[in-house]
């Protein structure tokens, strides 16, 4: 098994902030946990080097994220569909 840096940034549960600069998006250098909440004393070292009991590997939940992306837009791509054969039907009947 390779050698993992469990960072609270490497974490699936970790939300980076980005702010908004000229026309795109930058990382800020702060972020929150989805998962645990930390009082604002601990909040003053986070992201946390070490990371947590909770960390696990942002891959798994990127794949996740990616699988449902697909799913989803799979059904919308049926349901525009039968908007459109709905639409047509209709267009037909005038």
């Amino acid at each position: 098994m390779k050698n993992e840096n469990h960072s609270c940034e490497n974490c699936a549960h970790y939300f980076q902030h980005y702010g908004w600069t000229a026309n795109h998006f930058v990382k800020v250098c702060c972020g929150h946990c989805k998962k645990n909440k930390y009082t604002k004393k601990e909040q003053k070292n986070f992201p946390f080097i070490n990371g947590c009991e909770e960390w696990q590997p942002k891959e798994k939940e990127i794949a996740r994220q990616k699988k449902n992306l697909a799913e989803n837009l799979n059904c919308m791509a049926i349901k525009i569909n039968e908007i459109k054969d709905w639409l047509e039907s209709c267009f037909l009947k005038l």
